[in-house]
């Protein structure tokens, strides 16, 4: 018997995910992604998503920068969905950081241009009015 995943990378050098203080008087998050989401690696990304809400004070805001993204997938797609509904049924915010045209086609051609709140830069994301 042969192990399928031998050869694959592994999700560390699949994604990067950090985090980080932001916008107005640091009442929110930036959570910075870079690599591909998909299968193997959106676990990192959802388990930093998710230990920002399980804060005792969450953040007012959390800012998902897809900017180094290469590949986004449909469960990262909707891993984003997930959160974006959590965070607005925290009475908070996810914005979505596309940065890059990979990752704001995924999202046009998925339809949920309408329903994330996306900004083309994060500046543009953390300067916006709380």
């Amino acid at each position: 018997m042969t192990d399928e995943t031998a050869g694959m990378p592994q999700p560390d050098e699949l994604l990067r995910v950090w985090c980080e203080p932001g916008g107005p008087e640091d009442r929110g998050a930036v959570v910075s992604a870079a690599g591909e989401i998909d299968l193997v690696s959106a676990p990192k990304l959802r388990a930093a998503l998710a230990e920002l809400e399980a804060r005792p004070e969450p953040p007012a805001f959390v800012i998902v920068d897809l900017t180094g993204v290469t590949f986004l997938g449909s469960v990262g797609l909707s891993l984003l969905v997930e959160h974006d509904r959590r965070y607005r049924d925290a009475g908070g915010g996810l914005r979505v950081v596309t940065g890059n045209r990979l990752v704001a086609r995924a999202i046009a051609m998925t339809g949920l241009s309408g329903t994330l709140t996306l900004f083309d830069t994060l500046d543009d994301a953390v300067t916006v009015s709380s």
